[in-house]
């Protein structure tokens, strides 16, 4: 018996040595998760919900008012974003109107790059689609339609991408920034997919399934889309603004009924701890320039 406790007690030092390893990754790993957001630099734009823009620079963890609005943006110079009918130019100092619609007319999702902005806008029972041009201040309508246009995003190659309600479904279309005819993408069943963003060949879909947002992302080649990781059915993913191909700044609800700013990498999301507490919280663009 002697002999039989004197064999088991290195393997219970062993057990206990295991024991400790584990916590000790756990907790590192947890650190480490924390690291992906206290780490992360450049700036953020997002609207709180009571329509206002903000930008937060994730280097000094400060917040900046740009203006009252939603669906910020930055461009070559500066950051756009939209009110109920007019599109504004913020320059690091102040706001000005740069393009309006007529007189009934209201933005319902804006985009931007460089110097090309694109929008929906509704009017009557009409959905459309504009592009405007910031340095040659021209803009031109490149969809109509009766459905219901929910987010437009720019891709690479001047492509548009967006997404319209038909009936209990939603379709993804491309389309040219040099007109031409819509091409059908995908078409998601019993869903709305209400926000969109480009990265890297991808699209990111914020979509509603039964009162419930999930994350996916759309191979554009492949045309194959999957749930990302780090998505549930047990909270909201509303929005999200791509860091880098596989990294991106994600609007939720996971840890409280108030929306928060999360820095989503592989299958994890870690709050960025300053942005939160507020019932409405859409993030839309970052960018990792001084």
């Amino acid at each position: 018996m002697k002999n039989r406790k004197e064999h088991l007690k290195p393997a219970f030092i062993l057990c206990g040595v295991v024991g400790i390893v584990i916590i000790i990754i756990f907790i590192a790993s947890g650190q480490v998760n924390k690291n992906v957001a206290r780490n992360l630099k450049g700036k953020v734009l997002y609207t709180e919900g009571n329509g206002v823009v903000k930008e937060y620079d994730l280097g000094k963890g400060k917040a900046s008012v740009i203006g009252n609005g939603t669906g910020a943006h930055y461009v070559d110079t500066g950051i756009v974003y939209n009110d109920t009918d007019k599109i504004y130019l913020y320059d690091s100092k102040s706001s000005r109107e740069l393009y309006a619609l007529g007189s009934g007319s209201r933005f319902n999702s804006l985009a931007a790059d460089g110097t090309m902005i694109v929008a929906s806008y509704i009017n009557g029972d009409t959905y459309n689609i504009i592009k405007y041009d910031i340095a040659k201040d021209e803009s031109d309508i490149l969809v109509t339609s009766d459905n219901e246009i929910m987010s437009v995003c720019l891709g690479k190659d001047s492509d548009l991408y967006y997404t319209e309600a038909d009936k209990e479904d939603t379709l993804l279309y491309k389309i040219s920034l040099n007109g031409g005819t819509p091409e059908k993408l995908l078409k998601g069943t019993d869903e709305r997919i209400e926000y969109i963003t480009y990265v890297g060949g991808m699209i990111l879909m914020c979509e509603n399934k039964s009162d419930n947002t999930v994350m996916s992302r759309f191979n554009i080649k492949t045309a194959k889309a999957v749930e990302l990781k780090f998505s549930s059915d047990k909270y909201n993913c509303v929005s999200a603004a791509a860091v880098y191909d596989e990294e991106y700044i994600v609007s939720s609800d996971k840890d409280a009924e108030n929306y928060a700013l999360y820095v989503c990498n592989g299958s994890n999301m870690v709050k960025i701890d300053d942005i939160s507490g507020t019932g409405s919280l859409v993030v839309s663009d970052y960018s990792d320039a001084d």
